[in-house]
C-alpha cells in the first residue's frame, strides 16, 4: 500500500515538474487532466473484477465461488489445488459462522428493546465491539496505535510543505520543484527497501530503528533551521545539511514506519476479527 501511494505521489511530482513550464493555464490544468486517466482506468475495472470467492461462499453461493476462484489462480476448477483451497475456505466459513451464532446466543440479552438492541438491529454494531474484549483489546490499540503514529511522526506535513522548507534555505524555484521530486524518490527507495528488510530484520526491530533514526534527524533539522533560518545566505553549508538530514529523516521513515505500519495491522487480528481490526487502523490512519 505505501509503495503504491509513494509512486503516485512522486509521479505526480515529476508531472508537476515536466509542465511548470507551460504557458498559460495548461500548467496546472494538464496535471489535473492527467489525474483522471488512473480515476477512469478504476472506474472500467471494476466491471471486469471478479467477485470474491470467499464473500460468494459465505452466501452459500459454492459454485459460484469455486469458479471465481479457479478464475483468479489460473487453473482450472477441477485442479487439486483449488479444489483444496475452496475446501479450506468452505470450512473456514462454517467455522466463522458457528462461532458468530454463539455470540449471538451470548449477547441474548441485548434483546430487550434497549439502546444496544437498536444499535444491534440496525448496522450490527455490537460485533465491532469484540474488537475492545479483554482477549483483543490489545491488538486492537497496537493497530489503531501504529497507524495512528505513523501519521503523527509528522511525515505529511514535512513533505507537502517541503517547497516552503526549501524556500526559506533560499533556493530558486527550479530547484526546490527538484528537490522535492529528488525527496521522494528518496522515500520511494526507503519503502522499496522494506520489501526485503521486514522479514529478515523484524517489524518491531524496524520500527525502533526507524523512530530513534527519524528522532535523531529530526532535533537536528528543528535546530539548524532555530539557528539559521534569518542567515541562510550566510551558511549555506548548514543549509545543505539541513536538507541533508531531512532526506535522511525520509528515507528513514520509508524503510520503516512508512511500510510496516501497513503490515502489522493485517497480521495481528484472528480470521473473525481481521476485517474489522484493519477498518480500524485504517480509519485511525485516515483521521
Amino acid at each position: 500500500m505505501e509503495l503504491r501511494i509513494v509512486t503516485g505521489t512522486l509521479v505526480a511530482f515529476s508531472i508537476t515538474f515536466g509542465t511548470k513550464h507551460l504557458a498559460g493555464d495548461w500548467a496546472w490544468r494538464l496535471p489535473f487532466l492527467l489525474q483522471l486517466i488512473p480515476g477512469l482506468v478504476l472506474g472500467f475495472s471494476a466491471f471486469v473484477l471478479p467477485f470474491s470467492p470467499r464473500w460468494l461462499a459465505s452466501r452459500f453461493e459454492n459454485k459460484q465461488a469455486l469458479y471465481f476462484l479457479a478464475q483468479l489462480r489460473h487453473l482450472s476448477p477441477e485442479n487439486c489445488k483449488v479444489q483444496n483451497e475452496w475446501m479450506e475456505m468452505r470450512v473456514d466459513i462454517a467455522y466463522l459462522r458457528e462461532l458468530n451464532d454463539q455470540n449471538e446466543a451470548e449477547n441474548s440479552l441485548f434483546q430487550t428493546g434497549s439502546c444496544l438492541s437498536r444499535l444491534k438491529i440496525v448496522g450490527l454494531l455490537v460485533s465491532w465491539f469484540d474488537c475492545f474484549k479483554s482477549r483483543y483489546w490489545r491488538r486492537t490499540h497496537i493497530a489503531v496505535g501504529i497507524m495512528f503514529f505513523q501519521q503523527f511522526v509528522g511525515i505529511n506535513v514535512l513533505l507537502y510543505s517541503t517547497h516552503t522548507v526549501f524556500k526559506e534555505i533560499r533556493l530558486n524555484n527550479d530547484m526546490q520543484l527538484a528537490m522535492t521530486g529528488i525527496l521522494g524518490a528518496v522515500q520511494l527507495v526507503g519503502v522499496s527497501s522494506c520489501l526485503w528488510t521486514i522479514d529478515k530484520i523484524g517489524r518491531k526491530r524496524l520500527l525502533v530503528y526507524g523512530s530513534c533514526l527519524m528522532l535523531i534527524c529530526g532535533f537536528i533539522f528543528a535546530g539548524l533551521i532555530c539557528q539559521f533560518s534569518s542567515v541562510w545566505s550566510s551558511h549555506r553549508d548548514a543549509a545543505w545539511i539541513c536538507i541533508g538530514f531531512l532526506f535522511l529523516y525520509t528515507l528513514a521513515f520509508g524503510a520503516t514506519w512508512g511500510s510496516v505500519a501497513w503490515t502489522v495491522p493485517s497480521e495481528i487480528f484472528p480470521t473473525p476479527l481481521r476485517a474489522k481490526g484493519i477498518a480500524l487502523s485504517a480509519c485511525s490512519y485516515w483521521l
